[in-house]
């Protein structure tokens, strides 16, 4: 049996991240293609950035100095170059509002 308190934690920890996902369900569309990689609440590739709990405007900054070449990447490239400026501030806001896996990694 989980203490009062931990079961209360996890609870406000799994809202918050079903909360998120809920507010901007086309949002949450776009960003499977980050997913894959990125994981949603951690990483799901060792050596991989989570992106859960960013700020918004740090991940459309790097996406979109992927987009004009500015900052190297084959994949990130093409898969931002599918975004505009506000489609790719609405995954980040997404991608903001998750919990942050403390660990990091799986």
């Amino acid at each position: 049996m989980l203490p009062a308190s931990l079961l209360a934690c996890f609870l406000l920890s799994v809202g918050s991240a079903l909360a998120a996902q809920r507010a901007d369900p086309q949002a949450r569309a776009w960003a499977y293609s980050c997913v894959t990689c990125h994981g949603a609440e951690h990483s799901a590739t060792k050596g991989i950035p989570t992106l859960a709990g960013m700020p918004t405007d740090d991940i459309v900054k790097a996406m979109l100095a992927y987009a004009s070449g500015e900052r190297p990447g084959l994949l990130k490239r093409q898969i931002s170059r599918g975004y505009d400026e506000a489609m790719l501030r609405r995954i980040g806001k997404w991608y903001e509002n998750l919990p942050r896996n403390q660990g990091g990694q799986p």
